[in-house]
């Protein structure tokens, strides 16, 4: 895992909201930075789930997610996950389906955007970032832990799918309730860059 700073420089130094976006929709913002994030990925590569926020859907008693807006955030819009601390982590969270099929081997590539907003000591939590089943037993292909600051940051992990999945059965997922805390999410990017892919070599992935 590596929290990738240098990729959310590169993605919104010439990508900001305020400073280039002006009139253009959420949809066309994301195409952009999706396109530029593309272009650093093995050639082939493929976006198999929309990036967009409005797309993560929450669950667990104790855990609302609310879109709101943001000029601050990739896009303009952020996914606030109110949650209370639960007997688990993943006893809350959010997720967001893949909408493409994946092969055996195939190596997807996740990358999202992420602050805690409040927090008991201002450091926040995501437990079982990666991708999994979206239906029982709800297996990880590749899980992993963050810690959020109040400013935005950007994550990139990678995994590979050991067996076929057809669409809808496989999510990005985030586990949240490890704490009570307020975190938000930015837009979440998932690349399926084939099969014959060392995930070591992939860019902003430790």
């Amino acid at each position: 895992m590596k929290l990738s700073s240098i990729l959310f420089l590169l993605l919104t130094s010439t990508l900001m909201p305020s400073l280039v976006f002006g009139n253009q929709t959420e949809q066309q913002q994301l195409t952009n930075i999706a396109a530029k994030l593309s272009s650093m990925l093995p050639a082939g590569n493929q976006l198999v789930a929309n990036p967009s926020v409005t797309n993560l859907y929450g669950y667990g008693e104790k855990t609302q997610v609310v879109v709101t807006n943001n000029s601050s955030a990739v896009g303009g819009l952020q996914a606030e996950i109110v949650t209370k601390k639960g007997r688990n982590h993943w006893d809350g969270g959010a997720n967001i389906k893949l909408f493409k099929p994946v092969k055996k081997g195939d190596v997807l590539h996740l990358t999202f955007f992420a602050k805690v907003i409040e927090a008991s000591d201002d450091t926040g939590a995501l437990h079982g970032v990666g991708v999994q089943l979206s239906q029982p037993p709800y297996s990880a292909l590749f899980s992993n832990q963050v810690q959020l600051t109040k400013e935005w940051q950007s994550f990139s992990f990678a995994g590979r799918a050991p067996r076929d999945f057809t669409e809808d059965q496989l999510q990005a997922s985030f586990q949240v309730a490890s704490q009570a805390q307020t975190v938000a999410i930015g837009p979440v990017f998932v690349f399926n860059v084939g099969e014959q892919q060392d995930i070591g070599s992939l860019p902003f992935i430790k």
